[in-house]
């Protein structure tokens, strides 16, 4: 698994800014199973990314109201949401509109 740039005191030090914790855990576990060759359950992310099982199970379940993730309901797994493959989508159609414009 890659991991990230650092810790977020890490990434404070480095850049002078505050980042939000939260954020940079839920971004994480996006990372974590966009890396992963299955599916994973909270217990497996929590331990593969050092956190806690009640801050992935709330990340997961945040990340899932807005399509970020789906939760396969019959073993409690988490994949990649196709809301991302949307916003992927947009970021090429952006891009493409800059690189014409210019």
């Amino acid at each position: 698994m890659q991991t990230s740039p650092g810790t977020a005191r890490d990434l404070g030090r480095s850049t002078g800014l505050r980042p939000v914790k939260a954020l940079l855990h839920a971004v994480d576990v996006l990372e974590a199973l966009a890396e992963a060759r299955q599916p994973l359950g909270v217990s497996r992310l929590a331990r593969r990314l050092r956190l806690s099982k009640t801050a992935v199970y709330n990340i997961l379940n945040t990340l899932e109201t807005r399509r970020l993730v789906i939760k396969d309901q019959s073993d409690a797994t988490y994949t990649l949401g196709w809301r991302l493959f949307e916003l992927g989508s947009m970021l090429v159609r952006q891009q493409g509109v800059a690189q014409k414009a210019r």
